[in-house]
């Protein structure tokens, strides 16, 4: 067991530096500390690249139903929409009244 991680650090510097870190875990016959621990880097990105996916199906869901409602709305004058949206917002604010009491 060695006294530090084997990482070695390139932030700002072109030599780069061991990490100043005491070693936690051995992975592949080299130590590393619990920051630079492969599987747990790993499991760090595979949770962030979980989330961005999940957030970008999240925007492209909502750019298709976007997409949609303007092909719906084409041809349709906007005083026409206009009117279709105060109707809409009307009914769905009686409903919310109604569930609300």
């Amino acid at each position: 067991m060695s006294e530090r991680c084997s990482k070695w650090i390139y932030a700002g510097s072109w030599l780069g530096h061991q990490c100043r870190h005491n070693d936690k875990v051995e992975r592949d016959g080299k130590w590393y500390c619990g920051i630079h621990d492969p599987v747990r880097v790993a499991e760090k990105m595979k949770a962030r690249d979980a989330k961005w996916d999940a957030k970008w199906k999240k925007q492209e869901r909502q750019w298709k139903w976007l997409d949609a409602a303007h092909d719906l709305c084409a041809g349709v004058s906007t005083k026409t929409l206009i009117e279709l949206g105060k109707g809409w917002l009307v009914k769905h604010l009686a409903e919310a009244e109604k569930e609300n009491l």
